[in-house]
């Protein structure tokens, strides 16, 4: 099927996205909403700016549309860049990588119904455990660039997600009940490299911006290298 693939920089758009072509899916075009607000339900995902740089790397056309970021509103903003991505791309269904929230999964699935599509959420409500140990065998490179739960300090931005990491990750699921995978908005993440990517990314300037209870590595530049 032709796909157009709803993504936001991080590893769960990008899993999904390398799940779909794996079995044979054209994925035509990346889909990426810009939301203008912090308290968005749906878009807030720091360095989504440089999706860009990642398509040109992917070689896969991307879409983009911002948002005031005002709840429900939002969704008539991702409502007309699908159908955006229909008329343009001749798209047949639309995948997302969400594994647990159902207020963004129905949202989807809701768009998707309206506009004759089908959805694809290939991991949807799998054990965090299992996907996790999925996402370390892709072959992605994927950095953590966002921290928002306790437990998960600064120091960890842009730190690679390997087995050490994910190992720290459990110690702190143990103490504080967070999702291995971070569904819950305790960490984002950025992929620059994978199995998919025609160019790898490299950052080479960035800076850490804290808050009181949050910290974000926030990207200045990327370049991209050829592999």
């Amino acid at each position: 099927m032709r796909i157009g693939a709803l993504f936001s920089g991080g590893k769960d758009s990008m899993i999904a996205l390398d799940w779909l072509e794996k079995r044979g899916h054209d994925i035509v075009c990346l889909l990426t909403v810009i939301s203008e607000s912090d308290e968005s339900y749906m878009f807030h995902f720091p360095n989504v700016e440089w999706t860009a740089k990642q398509a040109e790397a992917l070689k896969i056309p991307q879409l983009i549309r911002k948002t005031k970021g005002v709840k429900e509103e939002e969704l008539e903003d991702l409502k007309e860049l699908i159908k955006e991505a229909k008329e343009k791309y001749s798209i047949e269904a639309v995948s997302a990588g969400a594994l647990a929230s159902s207020y963004q999964r129905d949202r989807v699935v809701k768009i998707c119904n309206e506009l004759g599509l089908v959805s694809f959420t290939p991991y949807w409500q799998h054990n965090d455990g299992n996907y996790m140990k999925i996402v370390l065998d892709s072959g992605y490179e994927i950095i953590l660039v966002g921290v928002f739960a306790d437990g998960l300090t600064a120091d960890l931005l842009g730190r690679r997600l390997d087995v050490g990491l994910l190992q720290k990750l459990k110690e702190i699921k143990k103490k504080t009940g967070i999702h291995l995978a971070g569904e819950g908005g305790e960490y984002e993440t950025f992929v620059l490299d994978g199995p998919m990517f025609r160019k790898r990314l490299e950052i080479v300037d960035s800076e850490i911006v804290k808050e009181r209870n949050s910290a974000v590595l926030k990207i200045k530049e990327i370049i991209l290298i050829d592999k």
